[in-house]
């Protein structure tokens, strides 16, 4: 399956009340947030979509958690899962999307 098609079934799962992830991965300067700008004009027809720009390498657990609460203006538990489940009524207000170079 290709990543444009990925992207749309994930959308289209999170849009019917799914769980639904979609992840973009390569080297630095390779294109990623390209791919990502592209694909959100072209698919997402005017959903808010929320950017966190990663300015450094995540290392722990805690220290995602720690920026991803912070990013989203949530207050978070200790572990991913405190996370996901906060994350999970947030999406409801749009679609993330984190930036990384460093990742």
């Amino acid at each position: 399956m290709d990543s444009i098609a990925s992207f749309k079934k994930a959308y289209e799962q999170w849009q019917n009340s799914l769980a639904a992830t979609f992840a973009v991965g390569g080297e630095k300067g390779s294109g990623k947030s390209t791919f990502l700008n592209l694909t959100i004009d072209a698919e997402l027809n005017g959903e808010p979509v929320h950017h966190i720009d990663m300015q450094s390498t995540i290392w722990t657990e805690g220290q995602l958690v720690e920026l991803l609460a912070s990013e989203l203006e949530i207050i978070a538990g200790d572990n991913i899962d405190d996370l996901i489940g906060i994350a999970v009524g947030f999406a409801a207000q749009g679609i993330l999307k984190i930036y990384s170079e460093d990742l």
